[in-house]
């Protein structure tokens, strides 16, 4: 019932049982209408409502919590994986290789909108895009972006010396992009100007490097060098203050006429800075860095209430082990987390790394969490070559990476559910769909992703890279 009706009702019940009691309101009973108006009056309301298509605010609330409520983890993991995903994504084989993108060997890759700002000689305006790109680093020390659907890069970029080994772009604003590499730096680029804005120095290669999610206030990094640095953006402000920036906002553009769809951030100067504000050293190398909300590899499930751990511990013909915990974890500023020699800080919302020397088995501090499944991948790993996965995109189900070269999904109760030889010879390809001439031999998949919208199954894609110098997409 709307307030102001429920609070003419009240008054006269009170007036009326407690005359007493009230305050004596000249007029208040003649003032009021009767019960059985108010009725009336209100059950008018509803039908007006509905006659408009409308819905009472509670019946929305209800609504929406009935739209967004999520299965128990545990059902979750005893559900099998998404029955599209196996024919969509592996069964369907390799749809694309792009193998001109370079010659030498991958070592990344993510899929991320970025900012694109181009002059339109036409219209001599500016134009403003957010596409979707694939972003891969090489041993060739550049990172590219490249078109999805074209398989054209969009961009070249050669900020280290060495190879880059990582790459983040900034969860709110698109233009940025943070890279590490073993030339013993991380440098922040803007991706507008292609300009080198900072350089973050360790003593060894910087593996991983990272934004934090909270609209990108803290950067972190990890080097071999036994560090990891923790950097604060001096300008930073809330995220409800700063949203996201990946769509072309019709507050800023005119769709019809002279239009100038210009953003007016990226005709700015760039302006993110970061300061160093912790050194924490650890007793062996990192290999893993994540914010929380990558002991060997931890990924984060798309919903964030799950994370999958690759231990790098084996059992005789079984595989490699990885472990899905619900993490639950409660906000930064009122928990510390324990994983292998580094405690999650406070102050740094959340960093959580992974030293070498646990590998085998699983960090301290995480057992405290409800363990959900254990998954044995059915192939051996390789000292040397790090294990990687990636959820699909309604966390059914996971895809590993093999030595072999080979994409294998597996169920969240541990069962194997499909298989596709991506890399190296002998591959699975559905259509002659290569863009470029002849890829490498070998079969060591380097990094992947997944892209696609959690409820269309169709869009879903795999995009793996190898060090046989070749983009698959499947």
């Amino acid at each position: 019932m709307p307030a102001p009706l429920l609070t003419m009702v009240v008054a006269k019940y009170l007036h009326s049982a407690h005359p007493q009691d009230t305050l004596d309101a000249p007029g208040l009973l003649a003032s009021l209408p009767d019960l059985r108006d108010v009725v009336d009056e209100y059950q008018s309301l509803l039908l007006a409502q509905q006659l408009r298509g409308a819905s009472l605010a509670a019946d929305a609330a209800a609504a929406e919590q009935g739209a967004t409520k999520q299965p128990s983890l545990k059902d979750l993991v005893n559900s099998p994986v998404n029955p599209r995903a196996r024919e969509v994504l592996l069964a369907s084989g390799v749809r694309k290789t792009l193998d001109t993108i370079s010659t030498a060997g991958f070592l990344s890759v993510r899929c991320e909108k970025i900012a694109k700002r181009e002059f339109d000689t036409q219209s001599a305006e500016y134009r403003v895009q957010y596409p979707e790109r694939i972003v891969v680093t090489a041993t060739d020390r550049t990172v590219k972006t490249v078109d999805l659907e074209t398989g054209e890069v969009d961009q070249l970029l050669e900020p280290h010396k060495a190879a880059v080994l990582c790459t983040a772009i900034h969860p709110t604003r698109r233009r940025y992009l943070l890279t590490s590499s073993m030339d013993s730096t991380a440098i922040l680029t803007d991706l507008i100007t292609q300009r080198t804005l900072q350089s973050f120095r360790h003593g060894k290669f910087v593996v991983r490097c990272a934004f934090s999610p909270d609209a990108g206030r803290w950067v972190g990094t990890a080097s071999y060098d036994k560090t990891i640095r923790i950097y604060e953006d001096l300008g930073w402000v809330p995220a409800t203050e700063s949203p996201v920036r990946d769509t072309v906002d019709t507050d800023w553009v005119v769709e019809e006429g002279n239009v100038n769809n210009d953003d007016p951030e990226l005709a700015e100067e760039p302006t993110l800075r970061y300061t160093l504000r912790h050194t924490l050293t650890l007793a062996e190398n990192p290999e893993s860095l994540l914010f929380t909300p990558d002991v060997l590899n931890v990924v984060p499930d798309p919903s964030g209430r799950m994370i999958a751990c690759q231990t790098g511990d084996h059992a005789g013909g079984t595989g490699e082990r990885v472990l899905l915990y619900d993490i639950n974890l409660p906000s930064a500023d009122d928990s510390t987390i324990t994983l292998g020699e580094t405690r999650e800080d406070p102050e740094a919302d959340g960093l959580m790394t992974f030293a070498q020397r646990t590998r085998g088995s699983l960090a301290p501090g995480m057992e405290d969490n409800p363990r959900l499944s254990v998954i044995w991948t059915g192939d051996e790993g390789d000292p040397y070559v790090l294990p990687r996965l990636a959820w699909l995109p309604d966390s059914s189900g996971i895809i590993t990476t093999t030595t072999t070269g080979e994409l294998v999904l597996h169920s969240l109760r541990g069962e194997t559910v499909a298989r596709l030889k991506a890399h190296g010879g002998g591959t699975s390809s559905v259509a002659d769909n290569r863009v470029g001439g002849t890829a490498g031999t070998s079969a060591v998949i380097k990094d992947l992703c997944i892209v696609g919208a959690k409820d269309d199954v169709d869009s879903w894609r795999v995009v793996s890279v190898g060090y046989d110098a070749t983009i698959r997409i499947s």
